[in-house]
């Protein structure tokens, strides 16, 4: 998506779509973010929760994403190219508009306490950080970023010119922070989390090779399950 972005770029420039637009565009995806956690944390029981996750379709649930793409339908296409051109024109289309992950990241963005801070004082206002910045925030009319389109990306930062007037700084002691520290700290979180996964247990699922098979041999004749039912039917099945 990046790379094609900057590749639209450099043929159109950055092109952006109206507010009157791009805005309710952009609520699209905390619609399905919204409807993804309603299904889960209330429409959707613990027992049945875990009835669905222990289910056939969901243990081989990878090899049948394997299968949509190896043998992909005409539909499924047309849908995927559609957004491969949206990419070139407007950058990150898909996350933009309609990635659940990227609203989860724009609410962890907002409740964040490191923001993306100008010093008015010394800024001369030439807006290179605007033109850096991939999801089009304009860095360069406000003092703090507040925006669920900010990635900390820190691209506007690299591009300013004047130092110490664009830093990444914390609420809590209004300390900038280095980038160096910011990658140790991305670095470090992800091998704490994975770590974390290893040492209890959590990390690989314990699903014995001869049943994964089994599932990979039958894996047409599992749909997904749509009710509590169709859950423990499936498991029945896989116990026989």
């Amino acid at each position: 998506s990046e790379y094609l972005g900057k590749f639209g770029e450099k043929l159109f420039g950055k092109l952006r779509l109206p507010k009157l637009i791009d805005y309710p565009l952009r609520s699209l995806k905390y619609l399905l973010l919204g409807f993804f956690v309603y299904s889960i944390f209330f429409l959707m029981s613990e027992a049945a929760l875990a009835a669905f996750l222990d289910s056939p379709y969901n243990i081989v649930a990878d090899i049948k994403m394997y299968y949509f793409f190896a043998d992909i339908s005409r539909t499924a296409m047309v849908v995927i190219s559609i957004f491969f051109f949206a990419s070139i024109f407007i950058r990150n289309f898909w996350c933009r508009y309609l990635c659940p992950y990227g609203a989860l990241l724009g609410i962890v963005g907002i409740l964040s306490p490191n923001k993306i801070t100008r010093n008015a004082g010394s800024c001369i206002d030439c807006a290179k950080c605007f033109k850096a910045c991939p999801s089009f925030i304009q860095v360069d009319k406000v003092k703090k970023v507040w925006s669920d389109e900010c990635s900390s990306c820190l691209q506007c930062v690299d591009a300013c010119p004047v130092a110490d007037t664009l830093e990444m700084k914390s609420l809590l002691n209004k300390k900038p922070i280095p980038k160096k520290k910011i990658a140790v700290a991305i670095v470090g979180l992800f091998m704490l989390i994975t770590g974390l996964g290893m040492v209890t247990g959590h990390w690989q699922n314990d699903v014995p090779k001869q049943e994964y098979l089994y599932h990979i041999q039958h894996l047409e004749s599992y749909g997904h399950p749509t009710s509590t039912d169709d859950v423990r039917q499936f498991n029945a099945e896989s116990q026989r």
